[in-house]
Order: C-alpha cells, then structure tokens, then sequence
C-alpha cells in the first residue's frame, strides 16, 4: 500500500476450533493504487483492504472461505476510519462511524456450494 498509515490498530485473533468474536480498526490513508488490492490491515482471521474495484471491505477468513462484506468508495488521499465485527454469527463493516454493510456469516458457512460469499448492503 503507498503510503498507507496505520494508527489505533484492535483485534482479537485468538482461534481455538471455532470462530471467535472479534473486531478490527484502523484509521487509513490512501495514496494512489487504483486498480489493484490495498491491504490496510491483516490478521490471520480478517483484513480491511481497498478492492481494485476502490471500495472499501472488510474480509473474514472462516472455514477456508473467504468472506466479502463490501463498502463505499476509497477516498483517495483522505482519512477514513474503518472498522469491522464478527460475533460469531454476524459481520459489520463501519466506515467513519456508520454501519455499511452486514453478512449473516453462519448462513454462508453452512452452504457447501458457497466458495466466495459476497455481500453489500447499505445499514441505516
């Protein structure tokens, strides 16, 4: 990521067999690396990335699946805070402080013919 600064970074990535509750946040500022993936920040459970499509997402790694929960538009040289939650059964995305998007994860982890779940749903 050019130029992409981390501050404040929380999460709880301990694993024992199942999924675990955690979160993760981070204020980022991107610069430039249109067209390609940005990671901002990973954990062995979880990253928030800036897709190459520019959006914002947050991405559950469960069950050798990969989960999207997709948000709005990068904001190119500009602060954003974002930050994500799983509590076992559901996953929010939050950006600068608003609810995005929302994935009922125990649903796309039971489906054996779901490889890559993809989700974007607007919260109010």
């Amino acid at each position: 990521v050019k130029r992409c600064r981390i501050e404040g970074v929380l999460y709880d990535d301990h694993f024992e067999g199942n999924p675990c509750q955690f979160s993760i946040e981070i204020w980022a500022n991107i610069a430039g690396g249109e067209g390609t993936n940005r990671t901002a920040v990973m954990t062995k459970m979880c990253a928030l990335v800036a897709t190459r499509q520019n959006k914002w997402s947050f991405v559950l790694f469960l069950n050798e699946k990969m989960l999207f929960l997709d948000g709005p538009n990068v904001r190119v040289q500009a602060w954003d805070h974002l930050a994500g939650t799983y509590d076992g059964t559901n996953a929010f995305l939050y950006v600068n402080g608003k609810p995005y998007a929302h994935l009922d994860v125990s649903l796309a982890l039971t489906s054996k013919d779901v490889v890559l779940q993809q989700t974007t749903h607007e919260c109010m």
